[in-house]
């Protein structure tokens, strides 16, 4: 149990960090990702087992606010909501600090290539196998749309020099 605390511990820290800083955007991002923690952490509770949430269902929670964020912060910049895309790009930088390093693209490509290699693939139609293989090696680590892309592009060129 110590160990599926170990998330919020950092986050609660980090709050009281920003607290002596006196830094709002990340006092502000802090207490909301307590807040959603907290929800989710009910709604699980009355659902499962009467546990919270875990480490893992943390960070799934985390990638979704972040993923909310880069929305706003399109929808604001084709506004001319310059602020706002700032304020939101900021809560992004907090809230992914709580996250892995995503891999950047080259490395994604090594890990799609040695996944379609170790798993003997060559046709574009078992891509979903290499997603979900990687999915497990990598959890949080990638950007998943970028790796269904890396991952067709090179099964694609695979099958058609095949032929």
């Amino acid at each position: 149990m110590e160990q599926e605390n170990q998330m919020r511990q950092k986050i609660s820290m980090a709050l009281q960090q920003a607290m002596r800083n006196d830094d709002d955007v990340a006092r502000s991002t802090l207490r909301l990702m307590l807040a959603v923690i907290k929800d989710a952490d009910i709604a699980a509770r009355s659902v499962d087992t009467g546990q919270g949430l875990s480490d893992e269902n943390i960070m799934k929670l985390l990638e979704t606010m972040i993923t909310q964020r880069k929305k706003s912060e399109m929808i604001y910049r084709t506004h001319q909501q310059k602020e706002r895309a700032e304020r939101e790009i900021a809560e992004m930088n907090v809230i992914s600090s709580f996250l892995p390093k995503k891999m950047n693209e080259n490395e994604t490509r090594e890990a799609v290539e040695m996944i379609i290699d170790d798993l003997k693939i060559s046709s574009p139609k078992d891509r979903g196998q290499v997603i979900n293989a990687i999915k497990k090696l990598y959890p949080h680590a990638l950007d998943m749309k970028t790796v269904a892309e890396i991952t067709l592009e090179i099964l694609n060129k695979r099958s058609s020099s095949e032929k």
